[in-house]
């Protein structure tokens, strides 16, 4: 794919949800899981950890730790994970 391409777009969005909403608005993790899961394809897995955790955090903080959307950072942090182990 194109992710240089795609992350000037993916930037901007978090961006502009976060001067939108605030730092910690649930929006901001969604624009930070796809910022992250972009960045995940391209093995860039530390920036990706750690936009995938404070996604985490924003989605626990505001929703609460069973919610769906927090299963689904939950997912996309252990897939990080498996894609850094040797086949």
């Amino acid at each position: 794919g194109k992710y240089d391409e795609a992350k000037p777009y993916y930037q901007r969005a978090l961006v502009i949800v976060e001067q939108t909403y605030g730092p910690n608005h649930p929006l901001v993790a969604n624009a930070l899981n796809n910022l992250a899961g972009s960045l995940a394809d391209q093995g860039k897995f530390d920036e990706a950890k750690e936009l995938y955790g404070r996604a985490l955090r924003i989605r626990e903080k505001n929703l609460g730790s069973k919610h769906p959307d927090v299963a689904t950072t939950l997912h996309n942090l252990a897939s990080l994970y498996l894609a850094q182990v040797p086949c």
